[in-house]
């Protein structure tokens, strides 16, 4: 069974005239996928992924996590199905800058039925996985933006997600930060994470193992 199956979806929001941000998509990932999606602005991409990330519906098609039909079940599974099977990761860091490095971490599981001591714990192991185990108790403002991409990292994977969904992960960065979140990145998905990477960076694109392009709402094969 494959992990994410995309089947002739659209997505349209209303409008004189209607935008139609996604134009039949056909998508299949499988577990421990490394996928980059390229594209200009307006192309769709950030649209593509959240709908893959179940924070948004689409009009028609249908989208299913390993085997549940996601557009035929309440909101409540839903937000169910999304917080356990995907972490994000965006542009901007979302990190609360009162709130330690860990602490920051931490509130990934602060709705889950884990223990204050459990989600300590997973924030420690996680800020172990991205390198950061003495910037454990450093606030945002004395992180660099590589670390605090770490960071935002370490959140998304505390929960133990499947998989990794990151909008324009490096766009904030310098050359140098941006290849170690990549390389980052590898690392994770040779530990079994699936990846879906959107990107307008070529360089970027570059890193996946399977490689689309995003135009005018949609994708195709960039190889």
């Amino acid at each position: 069974m494959s992990l994410l199956e995309l089947d002739s979806l659209v997505r349209t929001y209303p409008g004189d005239p209607p935008v139609r941000a996604l134009r039949g998509i056909n998508l299949t990932i499988e577990h421990g996928d490394y996928v980059t999606v390229m594209g200009p602005s307006g192309s769709g991409k950030s649209t593509l992924l959240n709908v893959i990330g179940l924070l948004d519906q689409p009009t028609s098609g249908v989208y299913r996590v390993a085997g549940t039909d996601t557009t035929a079940i309440s909101q409540a599974r839903r937000a169910g199905l999304r917080a356990a099977a995907f972490g994000f990761i965006f542009q901007a860091f979302h990190l609360l800058p009162f709130r330690s490095a860990r602490e920051n971490v931490e509130l990934a599981g602060i709705y889950s039925h884990a223990t204050a001591r459990q989600r300590r714990e997973r924030a420690l192991a996680a800020l172990e996985r991205v390198g950061l185990p003495h910037k454990a108790n450093a606030l945002p403002a004395h992180l660099s933006g590589g670390e605090k991409q770490r960071v935002a990292i370490a959140r998304a994977i505390a929960g133990g997600p499947e998989v990794l969904l990151c909008d324009e992960p490096t766009g904030s960065l310098d050359q140098a930060n941006g290849h170690a979140i990549m390389d980052l990145f590898d690392q994770l998905n040779g530990t079994g994470i699936t990846l879906v990477v959107i990107t307008h960076d070529p360089t970027v694109g570059a890193r996946g193992r399977r490689r689309f392009v995003m135009l005018d709402g949609r994708l195709s094969d960039a190889d």
